[in-house]
């Protein structure tokens, strides 16, 4: 019997991901409001706007927004911060 291995396709996002990594490695997180389920955090390098994005949420609602690209709305649970916290996670 004979035994083939099965190699794992590359991943096409590592150089992305790596990119990002590097242009946002001087980024803080800021919280400008926190009231319960209505928050506004913001993402940016200290002194500047670029490559800086808000995060902010409402009951039911998670909305992203920045100076690069369209923002979008996720909706779904009361808390989607908490939703996205836990999202991708293995349970066990």
């Amino acid at each position: 019997m004979t035994v083939t291995a099965i190699q794992k396709p590359e991943n096409p996002y590592v150089k992305t991901y790596a990119d990002f990594v590097e242009q946002t490695k001087d980024h803080d997180l800021v919280i400008l409001h926190d009231d319960g389920l209505y928050r506004h955090l913001r993402v940016q390098a200290p002194g500047t706007r670029m490559w800086s994005w808000d995060v902010t949420t409402w009951p039911g609602h998670l909305a992203t927004s920045g100076d690069i690209a369209d923002g979008h709305v996720f909706t779904r649970e009361p808390d989607m911060l908490e939703f996205f916290t836990i999202a991708g996670r293995s349970e066990g």
